[in-house]
């Protein structure tokens, strides 16, 4: 886990390099998994903010355990207000349905600490790509 992100560091990566690395299913779900803890933490932590928004009557606790922290499970839209607040990076999220964001627009900020994003993403039903700029 840590290999890749002192090589990453060190430079010895270039952008190929990185996004073949990150495409090998065994290694990105090592990282998968630890954004998804992240997320399950931050939420757990700060469970009086977000209790109102699980449906079911469940705890955080049982949220996170089926929602959360297991893999090839959907990222909602609190888990994405979660994720960013937890890392402190602000992103974009590009829709390719209209509807989904907000007023109807093309995109919607998850904006931390008044910070513009720099990190876009590309939102189709199940599925998240990150957007680079050319």
């Amino acid at each position: 886990f840590d290999e890749l992100l002192d090589d990453i560091a060190a430079a010895k990566y270039n952008e190929n390099l990185l996004v073949e690395a990150l495409n090998e299913e065994g290694r990105s779900n090592y990282y998968v998994t630890f954004f998804r803890l992240i997320t399950s933490g931050y939420l757990r932590e700060n469970a009086a903010d977000y209790e109102g928004f699980i449906d079911g009557g469940r705890t955080m606790e049982q949220f996170c355990q089926s929602e959360i922290e297991p893999m090839f499970k959907d990222c909602d839209h609190l888990a994405i207000i979660a994720l960013t607040k937890a890392i402190g990076v602000s992103i974009r999220i590009e829709y390719m349905d209209r509807t989904a964001a907000l007023h109807h627009g093309w995109f919607y900020d998850f904006i931390v600490d008044k910070k513009l994003p720099r990190h876009f993403f590309l939102y189709r039903p199940g599925h998240y790509d990150i957007i680079y700029k050319t």
